[in-house]
């Protein structure tokens, strides 16, 4: 082993990259070029911050030779966080990622899984429900609990409603209040009878997208008793645009939501304000549903929703044109448009939600007539809305009106 030469202090001030100038230690070049840049910088074998192999060096551009620059240890990780969820935020990017490492949590686009990250946007997401002490609410779609959090302290009772177990268990940890009952269950097979028992309550939630058309619309299906008084929920801007549409711009999806309830566009929200950030922008909406369909559904919910469904399966078609798929008859349907008024050269989003009712009432035989041909109504009627990622969308309720 090679002995330590006294007085010479190995990768001292003569082996460090010194600046221009600067004396290097007993050892410094005369030059002034100072450090491992000079060319005779120390003694043949001391290898300064390189060891004892100074021949392990590299060219420079003036063609000296400096010192190989150690490579730095490897530092571990620092651990995840262990400070108790709920002394933060749980809007704090920060915190919601620690808690999603803790619990082994990776979000996923097919549970449409966007975590609210902004105070502004959930504190007027609050506003809009009005709350009260006595009220009960149903919250689909919690995740990490920043909403659930303000519910419970505003309200006499929470149901929070959720698919994923891992969210599950984090919920439990962040949101740690009496009046909060955690469902583990897929929102579109929950019965609000069975939860609510007849008792008021409203739905506030930012619904996870996948599930948001198919969730209102069976709330909306229920009877008057069991659907909620009051719907305050984040979904997709153009989803909700379609919900609140007026006629020259309805779709399917317009009437359907709008003979149930009285739809608004509260105010529209940026990808920013999630974690992740979704690729589209987000709006919350209110729908106070009726008691009653605001229009007579004739001569049923189930034709009546046909009749509407054939009229926009060709939205560039003339309305005699599209109507013809009923299997009716273009002679009736011909009727039928010359009873109630409408043009046969209109178009199915042109009509207000009162023609369509007059419309199906005309076009079906009243009963004791014998059935027409195809008269059978469809099973389902999602019409592939759910969007981006659809899923599976369990059993529609169909007690109550039917139209769901």
């Amino acid at each position: 082993m090679r002995g330590r030469i006294p007085g010479v202090r190995r990768g001292g001030a003569s082996t460090s990259r010194g600046r221009r100038g600067e004396p290097g230690g007993a050892n410094a070049d005369p030059a002034g070029r100072g450090g491992a840049s000079g060319a005779n910088t120390e003694p043949a074998g001391l290898g300064g911050a390189s060891g004892a192999n100074t021949d392990l060096v590299r060219r420079g551009g003036d063609g000296t030779r400096r010192p190989r620059v150690p490579r730095p240890q490897t530092i571990p990780k620092a651990p995840v966080s262990a400070k108790p969820v709920g002394a933060r935020r749980l809007t704090d990017v920060s915190t919601v990622r620690d808690l999603l490492a803790n619990h082994g949590i990776w979000l996923t686009k097919t549970l449409g899984q966007h975590l609210l990250t902004d105070d502004v946007v959930l504190n007027r997401i609050v506003l809009s429900a009005r709350l009260h002490p006595t009220l009960e609410v149903l919250e689909v779609g919690p995740g990490a609990g920043a909403l659930t959090a303000e519910l419970v302290t505003r309200v006499r009772r929470v149901v929070a409603v959720e698919v994923d177990r891992r969210m599950v268990r984090a919920l439990r940890t962040t949101v740690d209040a009496p009046n909060l009952e955690i469902v583990e269950a897929d929102a579109l097979a929950i019965d609000p009878a069975t939860l609510f028992e007849g008792r008021p309550y409203s739905l506030v939630a930012n619904l996870p997208y996948n599930v948001a058309t198919a969730l209102i619309r069976r709330m909306l299906s229920f009877p008057a008793v069991d659907r909620p008084r009051e719907i305050v929920v984040m979904i997709q801007r153009e989803v909700a645009n379609r919900m609140a549409a007026r006629p020259g711009d309805l779709s399917v999806l317009g009437v359907q939501v709008q003979v149930m309830a009285d739809v608004q566009v509260l105010f529209e929200v940026p990808p920013q304000a999630f974690f992740p950030p979704p690729d589209v922008t987000s709006a919350v909406i209110r729908l106070r549903p009726y008691d009653e369909p605001c229009v007579p559904l004739l001569p049923s919910p189930a034709r009546f929703l046909q009749t509407v469904r054939a009229g926009f399966a060709h939205r560039r078609k003339q309305l005699h044109n599209a109507l013809a798929d009923l299997g009716t008859g273009t002679e009736r349907v011909d009727a039928a448009l010359e009873t109630t008024g409408i043009a046969r050269t209109r178009r199915a989003e042109t009509l207000t939600l009162a023609e369509w009712s007059a419309l199906s009432a005309a076009i079906w035989p009243v009963s004791g007539e014998p059935a027409l041909p195809h008269d059978d109504p469809p099973a389902d009627d999602r019409d592939g809305m759910d969007a981006p990622h659809p899923n599976g969308s369990g059993e529609h309720n169909r007690s109550g009106v039917g139209f769901s």
